[in-house]
């Protein structure tokens, strides 16, 4: 007897949801045609956890943080935080990870410093706020 069938997924999972490298340098090298967004990679070396956000290039890469030990604060950027350039956070953050929605629901990874529980954004051709950006800051403390 003969079956025919046709596979239909119902699912567009990735094939590779999860993976451990040795370090950054391979990581980076994880080819373009197996990257997707929300990959997570484990590195060994410095015992972080990474996640491709905003994008597929070696740049997106952020800390992931575990659901349960996470907090998220989110900002709309007003004029005196854009003349500041700083936000307060509520607690001294670890593990942090910043990312702004640019309206389109693709989101950015910024450039920041930080200094106890102060956020200080590195503003630059690239790097660029506006009043009515949201940002969300996603933390240990």
């Amino acid at each position: 007897m003969e079956y025919k069938s046709q596979i239909t997924p119902i699912h567009n999972l990735p094939p590779i949801e999860y993976q451990n490298v040795a370090d950054i340098t391979e990581r980076d090298a994880i080819p373009s045609n197996v990257r997707y967004l929300g990959m997570e990679v484990y590195v060994v070396a410095d015992d972080t956890k990474y996640k491709l956000v905003g994008g597929l290039l070696n740049t997106n890469w952020v800390e992931s943080i575990p659901d349960w030990s996470k907090t998220t604060e989110t900002f709309t950027i007003d004029s005196t935080i854009l003349t500041n350039g700083y936000i307060d956070l509520a607690n001294t953050p670890t593990g942090i990870t910043i990312v702004k929605n640019n309206g389109l629901g693709l989101p950015q990874t910024l450039e920041w410093t930080i200094s106890g529980s102060r956020i200080t954004f590195i503003i630059s051709s690239t790097n660029i706020l506006t009043v009515g950006d949201v940002i969300e800051v996603i933390y240990n403390y």
